[in-house]
């Protein structure tokens, strides 16, 4: 067992530090006065030594996994970061007491049906839910935690951004926003904080399901983000071919994603273009 860092504070370590939830993670726990840790090598299916090897040597307290790739990729590549990296890095683990945080998403439920509660089991019939609900398996059968929500934040990699945020905060026209796909989720930094809360006040709960509530939709959630980060361009509601009605009932209610989106704002030193597209 490692030594606890001075007033509480604890030696964390974020893996996928590079990613849209992983550098908001690493840097509010390193401001928070956590002394936090991210692995350099990127975790090779293939050759995993090298990874796990420099997960062992920063003797973590506390391991919180962002690493997550999309939804359509291969699933065997879906299977290696989602459910293998888990496996191998909780094995790397046994023996310390080191706690163990997973990032998951509202994915692991098929996208019909709204409302799902914390104590459902998974339903997804796609890849990408299926091995996102394998993982929490893995990881709560190990003693681990689940954060479990959809979330919405900038990335580091605005050039080629994946995520709805990071997309449409690259986009100069006129853009679609689905008014029945719905979402009830939370921010990067509100991720963040609610983790911070995991680690310094054991939870006795596996999940933690948190989430805005009630429920909004997609073009809502464009117009949010538009107004408070000064991106005026126009949304044309629309309702898409496939709804999505898939939504969590939270367990942990958070603020308004007004709110959450304007201290994310407040909070995090922007990296997408500098010139804001002008409104027609």
């Amino acid at each position: 067992m490692v030594d606890r860092l001075r007033g509480g504070l604890m030696r964390v370590t974020v893996l996928g530090a590079s990613g849209m939830l992983g550098h908001i993670v690493a840097r509010f726990l390193t401001e928070a006065g956590h002394s936090v840790q991210t692995p350099e090598p990127r975790f090779d299916p293939d050759s995993p030594a090298r990874f796990i090897e420099s997960l062992r040597i920063t003797h973590p307290e506390a391991v919180i996994n962002c690493i997550g790739i999309r939804a359509g990729s291969p699933p065997q590549a879906l299977i290696d970061a989602h459910v293998r990296l888990v496996e191998l890095s909780l094995e790397c683990l046994q023996g310390s007491c080191a706690r163990f945080i997973q990032a998951s998403t509202d994915g692991i439920f098929r996208s019909d049906l709204p409302a799902r509660q914390t104590a459902e089991p998974g339903d997804a019939t796609d890849d990408y839910g299926q091995s996102k609900w394998e993982a929490e398996l893995r990881v709560r059968s190990a003693g681990g935690l689940v954060i479990r929500c959809s979330i919405l934040g900038p990335e580091l990699r605005a050039a080629a951004p994946r995520s709805l945020m990071g997309w449409f905060l690259t986009q100069r026209g006129p853009v679609r926003g689905f008014v029945n796909h719905a979402w009830n989720g939370i921010t990067t930094l509100q991720w963040a904080q609610i983790c911070r809360g995991l680690l310094e006040a054991r939870s006795p709960e596996p999940v933690c399901q948190p989430g805005i509530w009630p429920p909004s939709n997609k073009a809502e959630v464009l117009r949010l983000i538009g107004d408070t980060w000064d991106w005026p361009i126009e949304i044309h509601p629309e309702a898409a071919p496939q709804p999505v009605l898939r939504t969590l009932v939270p367990d942990v209610i958070c603020p308004s994603l007004k709110s959450q989106l304007e201290e994310l704002r407040k909070w995090y030193t922007p990296r997408f273009p500098s010139t804001p597209p002008t409104a027609n």
